[in-house]
């Protein structure tokens, strides 16, 4: 994925790291008190979160928790390989996925300079009961380039939040890419040998 790319989809996952999204019904809402969140809870605690990186990615996993359906994710990542493992290998994919989300984009959080910025437009809302929806965004990153076409989909949980399942990025869909690179070590060596691997790049 090309750099350009990465660091969009990098400021797109930051903008739910805030237990703010919880109190808005709206998912365009949503995003946008994630966004002021952010950048006052990283202002508050940036010196912080530098010198003790396990601080930080305690604050990413609950953030993660309180607004990513990971659940979710995971099986989408999977696809068809999902309906293959055991409830096990389910429950130890999820994990290991949330935390190589949680220690490989809470650290790269920290290029955000605050001259990046998401012009959010009306969300588009499937399916019969409102509660899926789309929320397409245009990503500038502060750097002279073009700004970069975003679109978020989310669903209406049972405690009625919004939550996200997946991000694309110029067409690149944060889902997609990792089911694509996930399905071939699945297909050569198997789903054990992939968690064990995702694991190891999360230890220590």
């Amino acid at each position: 994925m090309k750099t350009t790319i990465l660091r969009t989809l990098i400021l797109a996952m930051s903008l739910f790291f805030s237990n703010a999204a919880l109190a808005q019904n709206d998912p365009q809402q949503t995003l946008r008190a994630s966004l002021d969140e952010l950048v006052s809870e990283f202002t508050a605690h940036r010196s912080e979160f530098e010198a003790d990186k396990s601080k930080l990615y305690a604050f990413a996993e609950r953030a993660i928790d309180d607004n990513w359906d990971f659940g979710k994710m995971a099986q989408l990542v999977l696809g068809k390989n999902w309906r293959r493992i055991d409830d096990s290998q389910k429950a130890r994919f999820t994990e290991a996925f949330k935390d190589l989300m949680v220690r490989t984009y809470s650290t790269t959080m920290f290029k955000y300079t605050g001259k990046e910025a998401i012009e959010l437009e009306a969300p588009i809302y499937k399916g019969k009961t409102n509660k899926r929806a789309v929320v397409n965004a245009s990503g500038d990153l502060g750097d002279g380039s073009e700004p970069i076409p975003l679109s978020f989909s989310m669903f209406l949980d049972i405690d009625d939040a919004w939550r996200i399942y997946n991000i694309s990025a110029a067409g690149i869909s944060l889902v997609t890419t990792y089911r694509s690179s996930y399905s071939q070590i699945i297909a050569t060596k198997g789903i054990d040998s992939l968690i064990d691997s995702i694991n190891a790049k999360t230890e220590g």
